[in-house]
């Protein structure tokens, strides 16, 4: 019985971690097209990079088996496409998968 709860306990375990490392910071879901790079900023911290002259900035979350982005780019000071993308994996193959994408030019 002992060894049956043991195996059920790292299964959980498992389960955790590994939920843990495909899951990004839900803060992100509180971002939405129309906000200013300054609401943005108070929501989410400093960004990672911000390519002011290009008008983006985005943010890096490194896991243990691969890493999430959020990528925001502004006109006008306002958010108008926005890109959350896992990678999973090494440093030589990723794999990568979109989660949420949002572009004014799409509405």
């Amino acid at each position: 019985m002992k060894l049956k709860q043991a195996l059920c306990l790292l299964v959980l375990v498992l389960f955790l971690v590994a939920w843990q490392q495909l899951s990004y910071p839900r803060v992100w879901n509180d971002i939405h097209l129309g906000m200013t790079r300054q609401q943005v900023y108070d929501r989410v911290g400093s960004p990672d990079q911000d390519t002011r002259e290009v008008k983006g900035a985005f943010w890096i979350k490194e896991k243990l088996t691969g890493r999430q982005e959020l990528w925001l780019f502004f006109e006008n000071d306002k958010a108008v496409m926005l890109s959350i993308k896992r990678y999973i994996g090494t440093s030589h193959t990723y794999k990568v998968q979109t989660l949420r994408f949002d572009d004014t030019a799409l509405r």
